[in-house]
């Protein structure tokens, strides 16, 4: 690994060993400005989106021992992340998860009209929490598909060290929802999702259920923004509080059987 950091210009960078492993190793960085940080803060704040605060990535070496720590624990709770191969002083090299970007391949679903590789996500999601974990950046694009299995990405920073438990299961949650809403209202399947995920939400713990629900109450009213006008980021709040909306509209729903999703990674 000495070799790969004296040459490595970037943050992090994928390597294929002799043999034709791949491996990425990730130097430490400079570190963020706290000050940032602050700022978004003040936010988040006056609407009360406490498990949608910004978690401080500070950077550096510190990013390097949350990310050893997370991945350590999330790998020994049988979750699907990189493996932690060597640690330096300023480096780490971890394994190569295989598999597609789960948002590549759900966007390509929802053109076909199909939620399937979604649902998987959600499924996925609800299995870190039932092994007493939580992830951080939930997004679709940090996970990775392959063979009908999920895998973890991007963990350099901790929300338990500013969030409650609650919290962080809620902050997942947002996150993938946040991050694929727009592409499943650009399909018109945001009603189909809304009844999916109104499953999903009734089978939760109730602590968890009603964060979910109060952290996303105060920005309801925006979706009626649907303009291309307003940029892709507010348009992606706007089908994140358009897809609670429909939730509502339908009503309470049968908790979720997991398999209804088996065979999705087949198509």
């Amino acid at each position: 690994m000495n070799h790969f950091t004296a040459i490595q210009k970037t943050g992090i960078k994928r390597y294929a060993l002799p043999g034709g492993r791949i491996v990425w190793v990730r130097k430490a960085g400079a570190h963020n400005a706290a000050w940032k940080y602050t700022l978004m803060g003040m936010v988040t704040k006056p609407l009360h989106l406490g498990a949608l605060k910004p978690v401080p990535s500070l950077g550096g070496v510190r990013a390097l021992d949350i990310e050893v720590r997370r991945l350590k624990d999330l790998a020994s709770r049988g979750i699907n992340v990189p493996a932690l191969l060597l640690r330096r002083p300023d480096a780490i090299m971890i394994s190569g998860l295989e598999g597609r970007q789960l948002d590549s391949r759900i966007e390509k679903e929802a053109e076909e009209g199909r939620l399937n590789a979604w649902r998987a996500g959600l499924a996925a999601i609800a299995d870190v929490h039932a092994k007493g974990g939580y992830l951080s950046q939930a997004f679709a694009r940090n996970m990775l598909v392959s063979d009908g299995k999920i895998g973890f990405i991007d963990f350099e920073d901790d929300p338990g060290e500013f969030l409650s438990d609650t919290e962080c299961q809620t902050r997942d949650w947002l996150c993938y929802l946040h991050s694929t809403s727009l592409t499943l209202r650009k399909q018109h399947l945001l009603g189909e999702a809304a009844a999916y995920w109104g499953k999903m939400l009734a089978d939760m713990p109730p602590e968890v259920r009603d964060t979910v629900v109060r952290t996303v109450k105060p920005i309801r009213w925006m979706h009626v923004l649907k303009r291309r006008f307003w940029g892709r980021d507010t348009l992606r709040l706007a089908a994140l509080a358009d897809l609670f909306l429909m939730t509502e509209g339908a009503g309470q729903s049968p908790p979720c059987r997991p398999s209804e999703n088996k065979d999705w990674h087949k198509h």
